[in-house]
């Protein structure tokens, strides 16, 4: 067997939630669920930590065991749902041999009658990587005993109901 029998019924313990395999595993994870699903993804981000995993790892790992991991902030993106977008000058501006420089700006086009956005923004949040292995590893070291009580999942809706 390849790895260590401890592995094969995780519990939501400290000794799990430090352990540097786990941590590995939900990098993994995350790593993959955020490249195959969010579309605005911080590429830059995910190369890094791919990187320096074995760092970074540790960090959490240590950070965790002494109690002192701090969470980063969460970033909210403003991301527009379909829409065209074009660039506007912003304005001019002395760049250091004296020359005018024009600056563009990326924006939503407006609409023709008012100014407003076609489409409206909408927020995201983005979590850091390191953030979400933390939760993703939570959530590995709960879910077998969340699914444990949920019970078979081929049981019929209205028994489920009726057991409670």
């Amino acid at each position: 067997m390849l790895l260590n029998k401890i592995y094969s019924n995780l519990l939501p313990i400290k000794d799990y939630l430090i352990d540097e395999v786990v941590l590995l595993n939900a990098w993994k994870k995350a790593h993959q669920h955020i490249r195959g699903m969010n579309s605005y993804v911080d590429c830059l981000d995910l190369d890094k930590s791919a990187l320096e995993l074995d760092k970074r790892i540790s960090h959490i790992s240590s950070s965790l065991d002494s109690e002192s991991l701090n969470l980063s902030d969460l970033k909210l993106i403003p991301i527009p749902k379909s829409h065209t977008w074009e660039f506007i000058e912003d304005n001019t501006d002395k760049n250091i041999s004296g020359k005018d420089k024009i600056l563009l700006k990326w924006t939503p086009i407006s609409t023709d009658n008012d100014s407003k956005l076609l489409q409206p923004m909408r927020p995201l949040a983005h979590v850091s990587i390191d953030d979400q292995v933390l939760f993703t590893a939570l959530m590995m070291l709960i879910a077998n005993k969340v699914e444990s009580i949920q019970g078979d999942p081929l049981t019929s809706f209205d028994f489920v109901h009726e057991k409670k």
